[in-house]
């Protein structure tokens, strides 16, 4: 083969921390100022801090137009939806231990999909819009340990767009929806649907032409450390049904080479061993461990776009270093060659996926290809219709 190897030397993105959900501290790599996006990935969030730092967790929010991926090592995480098996289309998160909540809205109808987080200890906090519907993509987080927190819309519309991190490694999330339901972490939208993943499992979830859920911390001692990754949809398949694929730890294949190296196979191929993730778009992700001094390579499509992240120990990746809270992104070449030269030795989960080549319009969890059909994703979330009712994310289409 003429390059053997791909070469790194195309781009390092140290990873940024920035607040994200209801004030949880992420770490994003992908999707920042340094790296906006690899085509076909959107973004690649790091959550990894104390679960007691974590309680705000990640209150409802809307997704349309690609996918994203929830790896979790430890814990436990359930998906379920609000409408559907249990029709509540309310997709609010209120938290507090004393004093007041009121979340009204004195011109209109209390809007269905209001996704709204208010996190409080002691005093009142009042949500309200005087002047018409409060608006279905007003997301809004609040924080308070004591005294009085007022948000409200006297004129119109509130736009502003949640954008959501969610994949455990550590620890517990628990999402949830008002009729009491509930897990360790709880993925769900808003028709009902509902799965929970053990330690070692992933969850595939396909928006296409909408789902709503939230995420929220379950565990308040220990660590949370997770990730997850937004892979975008083909033109053709960003209206498709919306698809959960849930897999737990035995649903994955987890191949040693014998020299030191574990490779979890979520999707494409390695070692002999073939992922479970049924893919629109080819694609591999895996999630490799390395004792010290060992090595190891991969088979990446030269025509694929990828990157390894980093999550714990040091090592080289086609010759160039790589840290924790890095993301190495692949030049050109088929093969990846991994050294763990680091004592704690080297793990990292190895991305790659073949180009759409396709424009990408994105305002916060709506992924489109013209501004014009984000629009119609803002009208469809705010008129209720963003997801559908009859919609059986558990039905396989591909």
């Amino acid at each position: 083969m003429d390059n053997p190897v791909h070469s790194l030397f195309k781009k390092i993105v140290q990873g940024k921390k920035q607040m994200e959900g209801g004030g949880v501290m992420i770490t994003r790599t992908l999707g920042t100022s340094a790296l906006k996006n690899l085509d076909p990935y959107l973004m690649l969030d790091e959550l990894k801090l104390p679960a007691n730092k974590a309680f705000a967790g990640f209150p409802n929010h809307p997704h349309r137009g690609f996918e994203t991926c929830s790896i979790m090592l430890e814990g436990k995480i359930e998906h379920r939806d609000n409408a559907g098996n249990q029709p509540a289309l309310y997709s609010k998160s209120s938290i507090m231990l004393e004093g007041k909540i009121e979340h009204r809205d004195n011109a209109g109808n209390q809007p269905a999909l209001y996704s709204k987080s208010s996190i409080m200890l002691e005093g009142k906090i009042e949500h309200r819009d005087n002047a018409g519907n409060q608006p279905a993509l007003y997301s809004k987080s609040s924080i308070m340990l004591e005294g009085k927190i007022e948000h409200r819309d006297n004129a119109g519309n509130q736009l502003a767009l949640y954008s959501k991190s969610s994949i455990m490694l550590e620890g517990k999330i628990e999402h949830r929806d008002n009729a009491g339901n509930q897990g360790k972490i709880e993925h769900r939208d808003n028709a009902g649907n509902q799965g929970v993943i053990g330690p070692g499992g992933v969850q595939w979830m396909t928006a296409g032409r909408g789902i709503i859920h939230s995420e929220m911390p379950k565990v308040t001692t220990g660590m949370l450390h997770g990730f997850q990754l937004w892979i975008n949809l083909p033109k053709k398949d960003k209206m498709c049904k919306p698809r959960y694929q849930d897999y737990q730890a035995e649903d994955i294949p987890i191949q040693e080479d014998g020299n030191g190296t574990s490779v979890r196979v979520m999707a494409g191929e390695s070692l002999g061993a073939v992922g479970p993730i049924k893919m629109r778009n080819p694609g591999l992700l895996m999630d490799i461990r390395m004792k010290p001094g060992a090595s190891f390579m991969q088979l990446v499509p030269k025509e694929w776009s990828g990157f390894a992240y980093v999550y714990e120990g040091s090592g080289t990746i086609s010759g160039t270093k790589g840290v924790i809270e890095q993301a190495l992104v692949l030049g050109e070449g088929d093969h990846i060659r991994a050294d763990a030269t680091g004592p704690d030795g080297f793990k990292f989960l190895l991305i790659a996926g073949q180009p759409i080549k396709e424009p990408i319009v994105q305002h916060g969890p709506f992924v489109m290809n013209t501004q014009a059909e984000i629009q119609q994703a803002f009208e469809d979330y705010q008129s209720g219709k963003l997801q559908k009712a009859d919609d059986n994310p558990w039905v396989d289409e591909l």
